[in-house]
């Protein structure tokens, strides 16, 4: 059911409502709640109540397997078949505003930091115009914004992005017509068919191992401070 969830059902054109109930209930446990226990969010008939009533996000990262068109497919499923009442509603309620959230996430230009709106153009403005990143610029950031700053080593090339999404945000027109795009000096930029890896330079190389290094930390050690981090970097 795991595979299905993620890969069938977010692309698939009708579903049932017992599909997405139980891929309502998947999302919620792995990707919000974090818990794989049953007594928590699960896939089983015993969902808790509570941890839907509190309404708390606990700042674990919006996964970026997902394209904003099978995101917009997920929600489509939902309004379409789960129904409007009792807990499956407040099932329907958390992960809609689970996706509606990651899709926001896709193109704008701000990030959750440490559960706060914070723009990204610091950061991004170093990455695109060739400085060198620290450790303590990426305190808090989210693996979306992680994800957009590592493709931002190869856009400030014009290297092409093959996730449509990262392609919207670093070369689509900035008209509005997608939720979350703003204009900035720096976007869009330019492709350059002419792109090889050796176009990156020395501190490209460095942007990429450090945004990897912290990557691979989850979201609660990020948001400490970077000394306690244990990751061992030149900075």
């Amino acid at each position: 059911m795991d595979e299905r969830c993620e890969t069938e059902w977010p692309a698939s054109e009708t579903t049932t409502q017992l599909e997405t109930e139980l891929c309502a209930r998947y999302w919620l446990k792995r990707y919000v709640y974090g818990n794989q226990q049953y007594e928590s969010i699960g896939t089983g008939p015993n969902l808790n109540p509570q941890w839907l009533r509190n309404g708390h996000y606990n700042g674990r990262e919006v996964e970026t397997i997902l394209t904003s068109t099978q995101i917009r497919g997920m929600l489509r499923h939902l309004k379409a078949t789960m129904p409007g009442e009792g807990l499956q509603e407040q099932v329907r309620q958390r992960t809609t505003e689970y996706l509606e959230g990651a899709l926001r996430s896709r193109f704008t230009l701000s990030g959750l930091s440490g559960m706060r709106l914070e723009s990204i153009l610091p950061e991004l403005t170093k990455v695109v115009q060739g400085q060198r990143l620290v450790p303590k610029d990426l305190v808090c950031r989210t693996q979306v914004t992680l994800w957009k700053l590592e493709a931002a080593v190869f856009a400030r090339h014009g290297s092409p992005l093959s996730h449509p999404d990262l392609h919207t945000f670093f070369y689509g027109k900035r008209t509005g017509q997608v939720e979350g795009l703003r204009r900035t000096r720096l976007l869009p930029m330019r492709q350059d068919s002419g792109f090889t890896p050796e176009s990156l330079t020395t501190i490209d190389s460095d942007n990429l191992k450090l945004l990897s290094m912290v990557g691979d930390l989850n979201q609660q050690t990020r948001c400490h401070s970077p000394e306690s981090w244990g990751i061992a970097t030149r900075y």
